[in-house]
């Protein structure tokens, strides 16, 4: 998945712009910008930060580090749109789908839905 990069025009100022022609591709656990693959994640900590209070007509936009640091000089910004932004966390296994208890949730209420049409169609 391509996504485009962001650049602060000031700083501090909360204001976006595309790097024109500047693109990051988005892999499972890594993503490779240059032809460098960077990691997103080790087995405890992450390497990316959604910024909730920086926006681009309406992008969730996300802060990645550059080769695992946690400084935030040697990083960028991406946008996402909403469907790539779904497609990010399920890539990451981040998305709310995938943890097992929202799991159990969703087939419990299928059940219930289910038991419910039975009771209500045998009531007649």
């Amino acid at each position: 998945m391509r996504v485009q990069i962001f650049e602060c025009i000031e700083k501090n100022s909360g204001q976006l712009t595309p790097v024109d022609g500047r693109f990051v591709c988005i892999k499972k656990g890594r993503y490779i910008d240059n032809n460098t693959s960077h990691p997103l994640y080790a087995e405890k900590e992450k390497y990316f930060a959604r910024i909730y209070c920086l926006g681009y007509f309406k992008k969730r936009i996300y802060f990645f580090n550059r080769f695992g640091h946690k400084d935030s000089n040697t990083g960028f910004h991406v946008g996402f749109t909403w469907l790539q932004h779904q497609r990010f966390l399920f890539l990451q296994n981040r998305h709310w789908v995938q943890k097992e208890e929202n799991i159990r949730y969703i087939v419990n209420v299928i059940f219930l839905i289910i038991g419910a049409y039975f009771g209500f169609k045998n009531l007649k």
